[in-house]
C-alpha cells in the first residue's frame, strides 16, 4: 500500500544555487574587465598628455647650415664653402694679391685646414692667389684643377709647390662629384666634359646642392664659354643662387641661361675698377633676380638649410 503525503526531495534549490553562483562569477568577471578597461584608458590619457607636454617643451635642433662666403677681393674671385659638418672647400683663390686674405676668411669661418681646393678658372684672376694660399699655413688636403691650366712660369711654380707638398691632385671634368665629410651636401662639376674640344678651353662650372637648395658657381666660366656650358648643363642649371660668370662681363649671363637657371638671387664678384656690364644688370633685373655685388655690398655671405629660402647678407670684412 502506497504511502500518501510523502514528498519527493526536489532539485530546484540546487539549480537556483547553481544559477546564482554563475551570475556572481559572471558579474565578477565583468567587474574585473571593466576595471582593466578603465585602467588602460587612464594610462592612455596620461601617456597622451605626457607626450604632448614633452613635444611642446622639447628642444628643436635647427638643421645644420651650409655657408658660402664670397670675399670682396682687390683682384679675382673666390667662393669658400663650409659644409654642415664644418669641412672647407675653396673654389678659386683670387688674383696674386688675394691668397693670404682668403686664408684669413677660412680661419674666420672656423676652418683650420682646406679639405678641397678647386682651381676652377683658367685665368690668373682665379688661380693667381693659390701659391700664397698654399703658403698661408693652412694645410690643403686635396686639389682639383681644370684641364685649361696655362703653361706659364707662375703656374709651373704652383704645380711644383703642390708636388713638393705631396698634395693629392687631379684634373676633373663634368660628372665629377665630391662628398666631403658626412653631410648630405653635394658638389658636382657640370662643365666641361672630358675628351671634348672644350675641355682644354673652359673653366669649371660647379653646382652645390643641399636638400632643396642649389647654388651655381659660374664665376670661373668666361663670357665666351658660357653658351657651351649652358647647352651642356641643360636643366641642371636650375638654382636658387647664381654666381654670375666672368665678373658680369658683357656677352655673358644670357637670356637663355637665365631662363634655365631661374635664380632667386644673382651674385656678382666684381670691383669698382671692373664693374658688371649694364646689359648683364638689365637682364638680371628683367629675370626678377635680386642682385648682390661685392663692389657695393662688400664680402657676401650665403647660408642655406636645405629647406627654406637661402639667406644672403653682408659678411664680416
Amino acid at each position: 500500500m502506497a504511502r500518501s503525503g510523502t514528498a519527493t526531495p526536489s532539485s530546484e534549490p540546487s539549480k537556483l544555487t547553481a544559477r546564482s553562483g554563475s551570475n556572481l562569477e559572471a558579474g565578477s568577471i565583468l567587474t574585473k574587465s571593466s576595471k582593466v578597461f578603465v585602467l588602460v584608458a587612464i594610462a592612455a590619457i596620461i601617456g597622451g598628455v605626457l607626450g604632448f607636454l614633452l613635444r611642446r617643451h622639447a628642444v628643436v635642433r635647427p638643421r645644420p647650415l651650409v655657408t658660402i662666403q664670397f670675399p670682396n677681393l682687390a683682384d679675382g674671385d673666390c667662393a669658400i664653402v663650409r659644409t654642415p659638418d664644418h669641412k672647407i672647400i675653396v673654389v678659386d683663390a683670387g688674383g696674386p694679391s688675394s691668397g693670404e686674405r682668403i686664408g684669413q676668411f677660412v680661419r674666420k669661418m672656423g676652418g683650420d685646414q682646406i679639405d678641397l681646393l678647386i682651381l676652377a678658372s683658367n685665368q690668373d684672376s682665379g688661380i693667381g692667389g693659390a701659391y700664397a694660399l698654399l703658403n698661408s699655413g693652412l694645410p690643403v688636403r686635396s686639389i682639383w684643377n681644370s684641364d685649361t691650366t696655362p703653361d706659364d712660369p707662375t703656374v709651373k711654380r704652383l704645380l711644383d709647390r703642390i708636388a713638393a707638398r705631396h698634395i693629392p691632385y687631379r684634373i676633373v671634368h663634368a660628372g665629377e662629384r665630391a662628398v666631403i665629410g658626412h653631410s648630405d651636401m653635394r658638389l658636382s662639376v657640370l662643365w666641361p666634359p672630358d675628351q671634348s674640344s672644350r675641355a682644354a678651353l673652359d673653366g669649371l662650372a660647379i653646382r652645390v646642392e643641399y636638400g632643396d637648395n642649389a647654388v651655381m658657381l659660374l664665376g670661373p666660366i668666361s663670357a665666351s664659354s658660357e653658351p657651351y656650358a649652358v647647352a651642356g648643363a641643360g636643366k641642371n642649371l636650375s638654382c636658387d643662387v647664381l654666381q654670375v660668370s666672368d665678373h658680369g662681363a658683357d656677352g655673358g649671363t644670357s637670356l637663355e641661361m637665365l631662363r634655365r637657371a631661374a635664380p632667386e638671387f644673382a651674385l656678382i664678384s666684381c670691383s669698382a675698377e671692373l664693374p658688371p656690364s649694364p646689359g648683364v644688370l638689365h637682364r638680371l633685373q628683367a629675370a626678377g633676380a635680386g642682385i648682390w655685388r661685392t663692389d657695393m655690398q662688400g664680402s657676401i655671405s650665403l647660408t642655406m638649410d636645405g629647406k627654406t629660402h637661402p639667406m644672403l647678407s653682408a659678411a664680416e670684412q
